[in-house]
């Protein structure tokens, strides 16, 4: 399981062939971020902690991470993986007895009513091709879930301006960048 990011021309067929021609290399670290605040920014390196491949993936040499929030079946199993924060005693001991309160965790589990703060936010930082034309495009973020067999995705329309000389090309949509 993992996401990657991914571009497609606006004007062409958006299928899965068209977004497999344009995968988007990650650029730095990861965040967790809480509704929208960037004063709650946690950052941490999904590399380092062994989240983000670029090998045996498809397209070949496309870059994808590790959804950062692992399942909430501790009182099974114990988390799937490490938390990137220390949960409460109330988050461990919840998950433990199958009755954790929505709200009583900050970065494992679910959010559907589940016990993870609501609006909890994952961010990245892509970096767009040198070569990539100025134009409108459709941004896909896809996740294909590690613990089923379900593939997530959601688009957004973006447009790519031209940079300043000697400047990477920049993407502007209808929310801040990271």
């Amino acid at each position: 399981g993992g996401y990657a990011y991914r571009l497609a021309p606006a004007d062409a067929p958006l299928t899965e062939n068209t977004f497999r021609k344009l995968p988007l290399a990650f650029d730095g670290p990861s965040a967790l971020r809480w509704d929208g605040d960037r004063a709650t920014d946690m950052r941490f390196d999904s590399a380092a902690r062994g989240w983000q491949v670029s090998t045996g993936t498809v397209p070949a040499g496309s870059s994808w991470r590790k959804n950062p929030i692992p399942s909430g079946l501790w009182e099974r199993e114990g988390p799937t993986f490490r938390p990137v924060c220390d949960e409460s005693a109330a988050c461990v001991r919840g998950y433990s007895t199958g009755g954790a309160a929505q709200g009583e965790c900050r970065c494992s589990g679910w959010s559907n009513g589940g016990p993870l703060l609501p609006n909890v936010e994952v961010v990245d930082r892509v970096a767009l091709p040198a070569s990539l034309s100025p134009g409108r495009y459709v941004l896909q973020w896809r996740w294909d879930c590690e613990e089923s067999d379900q593939v997530w995705a959601s688009c957004s329309d973006v447009q790519v301006v031209a940079a300043a000389t000697g400047a990477e090309p920049e993407a502007k949509a209808g929310v801040s960048a990271a």
